[in-house]
């Protein structure tokens, strides 16, 4: 038998089809939260291109409706593709004039119709491979676990919309693999030229950042970059930016030049250009000082450094030896750059590493006259769904019981940042004084300007003449000191288990409300984080939709292939319960990991990989069915009870392993799990009685993963992760009991 043969009993062309698809999918899926995170800006309101992954299920139950009415799977595909992406073309042209709007909408509008032409596509290959879909099931798995791979590897090296473009189009080019064996002719080709030219839509718009600092509204950045860490924009700045608290005299403004780089049009970093020696020392005098203004350090710690203004204040204030930690290099590098001589990092006495400050300090025994963690956010793994990326793992009781550990005697810890944001962790900072019995009354004394805050932490209780000379020289610059007392007490030790923040439970946006008393201020757009970021009414509106989606389609199922009903319970436990598993132990793992970008790609990798081996392994099930697939629902069930019950106690123990080891042990602990759900979806299939069930179950099942996925994001964030794997285990449990099919 010649090899041809051979390749196309095997169906070669299905499997590269769908190997390359998925690739492309998962790929454009982590490319489309760093893009949404940068399109929507400061409202955070990506977290609506969740809702784009339903148009995946969407699609697999349309394209039943298609090759119903047509037969053919070209005249599908075709009537698909035109129809979709005119409707986007149309759309994304409308929507132009309206300003504010036209990006974000037409974005989401291309996403959903992206996702509902690849779930159409697969569930087309699906419904007539059934013999082989065990082999199918895992070429798409293995698929997705290479474009996760592939996006932390690339990201690095070529422009962001370069990439997203490029996905677009090797999503669209992987269909020709699939029209020569369907005899596809001219409309087919027209329509997928359609395609490729209406992708590229989107892409130019994809990069405009949604939100413009005030003093870099009317610039053009002098350099944009973009690496799997952030997207950096550039900017010369007037130095007053920078050095608020000073009044420059013509010469002075002349011969200082500042620097300010706006990360994911969110937050800025900021640099000014000029030689210590000059008297730009006495001139670092805002709140981001204060630990300066008190007293000189011989070593400090600074966490995310960026360009290096904190690095400048602590060499005015007489610091000899600097650690200055920070997690982007691109920011080190353009420091180095702009700074010349200059550069913060260059200074003599200062020692800059490229790392995550968490893992870096978990890693040395060295300790710090002063630790100052100020105006830093450090989000875990970049989940499959982009709103699992609000969440901060760097004021956690455990990291803040990491840095009281790394102090001197006498040390100090500090922190500023917006006034609603220091309050969240000055309540942190409470609860872990008081559940290692200190008293917080002795050890920390809070700071209000206004729009920002902060606290001061000593390891040694605060004399009162300390106490007297803080709240004197911070009243001097029109801040009020305000030692702890009973109210913060009762605020941070009176708090519910959903305002907790853990690594289990790292969120402190969900319901939590600053005590602002100032009406006007707490209005600001900003002032309200605790509303525009991620929050439970935003996750309930979002599964509001997502559950109708579902029931959705599960009335068109009723009404338009009943026989089909009973089989749709088992995919709807496996499509819920398998997000809930992935969302869950992504972000368990985020806190080993110096990178997050590296964190989200080996734990999808792990997941993905692994499923798609015992989806192929499963083909050796030939036999009783019915009830493998029951066995196998119980074994994930058990599995997931034994991780929700340990590992919690595991990793904590793993903050400090190197690299390798972290590796290793997410590809552990997502390995056996996943084994044994990527047998689950290929089993049900192959029970199934006919193969027009397919798009069905397949549609639906879809629909439940990202039901799956904003439970996962609501039960994290009233209980914490634990609790995630405690929800994938009923389902899987669930799926033991009403599963169905041939035995």
């Amino acid at each position: 038998m010649r090899l041809g043969s051979i390749l196309r009993d095997w169906g070669w062309r299905e499997h590269a089809v769908i190997f390359l698809l998925s690739a492309c999918v998962l790929f454009f899926e982590l490319l489309a939260t760093r893009a949404t995170k940068i399109i929507f800006s400061n409202d955070f309101d990506f977290i609506v291109l969740a809702l784009a992954f339903l148009g995946f299920g969407l699609g697999g139950i349309g394209a039943y409706f298609l090759r119903v009415i047509y037969k053919r799977h070209q005249i599908v595909l075709t009537f698909w593709l035109l129809v979709a992406y005119t409707a986007s073309y149309a759309a994304c042209i409308a929507l132009l004039g309206i300003d504010g709007l036209h990006t974000q909408v037409g974005f989401f509008a291309a996403s959903l119709l992206f996702y509902s032409l690849a779930g159409a596509l697969i569930s087309l290959l699906f419904s007539r491979s059934t013999k082989i879909i065990h082999t199918l099931y895992a070429a798409s798995l293995g698929g997705s676990a290479v474009g996760a791979l592939l996006f932390i590897g690339v990201l690095d090296s070529i422009d962001f919309e370069v990439l997203m473009l490029g996905g677009f189009i090797a999503a669209g080019t992987t269909i020709f693999f699939y029209l020569p064996s369907l005899r596809a002719g001219f409309s087919a080709a027209f329509g997928m030229a359609t395609v490729l030219v209406l992708f590229t839509i989107p892409a130019p718009l994809a990069m405009q950042c949604g939100f413009q600092y005030q003093e870099v509204s009317d610039k053009h950045p002098i350099k944009t970059i973009d690496n799997s860490f952030s997207h950096i924009e550039l900017y010369e700045v007037d130095p007053r930016f920078v050095l608020r608290d000073w009044t420059l005299t013509e010469e002075q403004h002349s011969a200082t030049h500042a620097y300010a780089a706006i990360i994911d049009c969110v937050g800025n970093t900021t640099l000014v250009d000029a030689p210590m020696s000059e008297g730009l020392s006495d001139l670092f005098s805002g709140i981001r000082s204060t630990p300066y203004l008190l007293g000189t350090y011989e070593s400090a710690f600074i966490m995310g450094s960026g360009l290096g203004s904190e690095i400048q204040r602590a060499v005015a204030g007489g610091t000899r030896d600097i650690t200055a930690v920070e997690i982007n290099p691109v920011l080190v590098d353009e420091s180095r750059r702009l700074g010349g001589e200059h550069s913060p990092y260059n200074i003599e006495g200062v020692r800059g590493v490229i790392s995550e400050g968490r893992k870096f300090l978990s890693r040395t025994n060295n300790v710090y006259d002063l630790i100052n963690v100020s105006n830093s956010k450090r989000y875990g793994g970049q989940g499959v769904q982009p709103y699992a990326l609000l969440e901060n793992y760097l004021f956690t009781e455990e990291a803040f019981e990491l840095y009281l550990s790394r102090l001197t005697p006498d040390g100090w810890f500090y922190s500023t940042d917006l006034i609603w944001f220091a309050t969240r962790y000055k309540d942190t900072l409470v609860r872990v004084l008081t559940d290692s019995g200190s008293d917080p009354k002795a050890h920390v004394i809070f700071f209000d300007a206004g729009f920002y805050g902060g606290f001061l932490y000593k390891n040694v209780p605060l004399t009162d003449n300390e106490r007297e000379r803080i709240a004197e020289t911070l009243q001097r610059r029109g801040i009020v000191a305000a030692p702890i007392d009973e109210f913060d007490l009762r605020d941070a030790l009176g708090s519910e288990r959903s305002l907790v923040i853990t690594d289990d439970h790292p969120f402190f946006w969900n319901r939590y409300v600053s005590p602002i008393n100032d009406e006007e201020l707490y209005n600001n757009l900003l002032s309200g984080k605790n509303e525009k970021f991620i929050s439970l009414g935003t996750l309930v509106r979002m599964f509001t939709i997502a559950v109708l989606s579902l029931g959705f389609a599960l009335i068109l199922t009723w009404r338009c292939k009943r026989a089909a009903l009973p089989y749709v319970p088992y995919f709807l436990g496996t499509g819920f319960g398998f997000m809930m598993f992935e969302i869950a132990i992504m972000q368990k793992v985020a806190p080993l990991y110096a990178s997050p970008a590296s964190a989200m790609a080996w734990s999808l990798t792990g997941v993905l990989f692994f499923a798609g081996i015992g989806s192929f392994f499963s083909s050796g099930m030939r036999a009783h069915l019915l009830s493998r697939a029951r066995v196998l629902s119980l074994l994930a069930f058990v599995t997931l009870v034994v991780f929700a019950a340990t590992l919690s106690r595991i990793l904590p123990h793993l903050y400090a392993a190197d690299d390798t080891l972290v590796i290793i042990t997410t590809l552990v602990f997502t390995g056996f799990p996943a084994l044994v759900l990527g047998g689950l979806f290929p089993l049900g299939i192959r029970m199934l009685p006919s193969e027009e069930y397919v798009p069905w179950v397949f549609g639906t099942n879809g629909l439940a993963s990202v039901v799956g996925s904003i439970s996962a994001m609501l039960v994290a964030l009233l209980y914490g992760f634990t609790y995630v794997f405690w929800g994938a285990a009923i389902a899987y449990l669930v799926c033991a009991f009403v599963v169905k099919g041939r035995p």
